[in-house]
Parts: structure tokens; sequence; C-alpha cells
């Protein structure tokens, strides 16, 4: 019983460690074009704001 307790809790910690490293991965790859829209929003937008 401990040994498939054990088991259970490492196997659940690897599909953690999955999930929290493909959130990492979709991050990542959004952040740069997130960033950069905001950029380019902001770009847009600052010049409406002062005239």
């Amino acid at each position: 019983m401990v040994n498939s307790a054990k088991n259970e809790h490492y196997s659940y910690g690897r599909r953690c460690l999955a999930s929290i490293t493909t959130l990492i991965a979709i991050v990542a790859f959004i952040k740069p074009t997130l960033l950069g829209t905001i950029g380019l929003v902001s770009i847009v937008t600052l010049p409406v704001l002062i005239a």
C-alpha cells in the first residue's frame, strides 16, 4: 500500500511538472507577441493621448 501511494504521488508530481512546463512554454511563446502587441498599441495611442 505504501509503495502504491508513493508511486501515485510520484506520477502526480510528474504530471504537475509536465503541466507547469507546458504552461511556461505557452507563456514564453505568447509573451513576446503580447509585448509586441502592447508596444504597437502604445506607440499608436501615445500620440493620440498627447494630442
